[in-house]
């Protein structure tokens, strides 16, 4: 399950000290006006959750990577439906390349996240993917 963090939701970066688990913090709810992709970003996230039974239910399968210190991968099962997702947690862009399962022929689901136009997935062909710093791939089986 997804957590976000007191003030996440619109892009408020406040940073509390250690332990910061029980401070009270005012969130800075104004940013949300000047950074309209934080409302963006979630938005998305939560359609595609939401239309997955895979992300929100089933089994879940951690998959190897060429790129296991930067990257990580795993397989969630539903129902029938198989959704893949891949994140870099490094700050630069990586490749990775996923010996299993095979990717030809998968769909490319990740949301769009610089505009609010619905993305259209693309068919995925080869065992590598290339992530921005950060980035994620969000992969469906048709």
């Amino acid at each position: 399950m997804p957590l976000v963090y007191n003030g996440m939701e619109v892009c408020d970066s406040a940073e509390s000290t250690d332990p910061g688990l029980f401070e009270k913090i005012p969130i800075l709810w104004g940013i949300g006006k000047r950074r309209p992709e934080c409302a963006r970003f979630y938005r998305k996230m939560i359609a595609l959750r939401k239309g997955n039974r895979a992300l929100r239910r089933g089994d879940v399968t951690w998959l190897e990577n060429s790129e296991p210190q930067k990257v990580v991968s795993f397989l969630r099962t539903s129902a029938g439906e198989q959704t893949l997702v891949v994140v870099n947690t490094a700050s630069e862009r990586v490749k990775a390349l996923l010996p299993q399962p095979r990717l030809q022929g998968w769909l490319d689901v990740t949301p769009d996240l610089s505009t609010d136009a619905v993305a259209t997935p693309s068919v995925v062909g080869g065992q590598t993917l290339e992530l921005g710093p950060w980035g994620f791939k969000v992969l469906k089986r048709p």
